[in-house]
């Protein structure tokens, strides 16, 4: 986790990739959707084709078609 902050770090790249940094779990994850929790709320991923390519325990990379990014930061 990044040491100065526990906030998620977002990285797009396009509609084709996107880079979480600081998530806790992934708590949801098929073809077309993707929820992640983090330190401060949650991350839905919703586009076709996703597949998480990379995780680690700090930062996870999906690619596919990214249609939207919703966060929710109520904990």
């Amino acid at each position: 986790m990044n040491k100065s902050t526990d906030c998620a770090i977002i990285t797009i790249v396009g509609n084709s990739m996107t880079c979480i940094e600081n998530f806790r779990a992934i708590t949801y994850y098929d073809n077309d959707e993707l929820k992640i929790n983090t330190y401060k709320g949650s991350v839905d991923i919703k586009g076709k084709n996703l597949c998480i390519y990379y995780y680690d325990d700090e930062e996870i990379l999906i690619k596919g078609c990214i249609s939207s990014i919703i966060m929710d930061d109520s904990v």
